[in-house]
């Protein structure tokens, strides 16, 4: 796994730090993140399979399922994992997902991911 260091403005949140991972990751093609870790949370994702050791567990989950990039944020306060996203893989219309949900009960829905 390559593993890419970067350092950004400690105050700076996970959707930034997502966010310059994948101006590093340009080059390589359409990446998709496959797991991530804040030290400074104590948490990490996916949230489901890693909610009793988080920061083993997205390690081994990012390497199980595929991810070839390792970008460490401040040295690794955030840890992103990235898989190369499939040439033939579609992305979804946010207009089309945002309408099939429009009428669901949110209260059954709320909350799944911790958030």
């Amino acid at each position: 796994m390559k593993r890419i260091n970067l350092h950004i403005d400690e105050s700076a949140g996970m959707a930034v730090a997502e966010g310059r991972a994948r101006e590093a990751l340009a080059n390589v093609g359409n990446v998709s993140l496959t797991a991530w870790y804040d030290s400074r949370q104590g948490t990490g994702g996916p949230l489901e399979p890693c909610a009793e050791e988080p920061r083993k567990c997205v390690r081994d989950y990012a390497r199980s399922h595929g991810a070839s990039f390792e970008v460490s944020i401040n040295d690794e306060r955030m840890e992103l994992y990235f898989a190369p996203t499939p040439k033939d893989a579609v992305e979804l219309d946010r207009k089309e997902v945002v309408e099939v949900h429009r009428g669901l009960e949110n209260d059954r829905f709320e909350n799944q991911q911790g958030g």
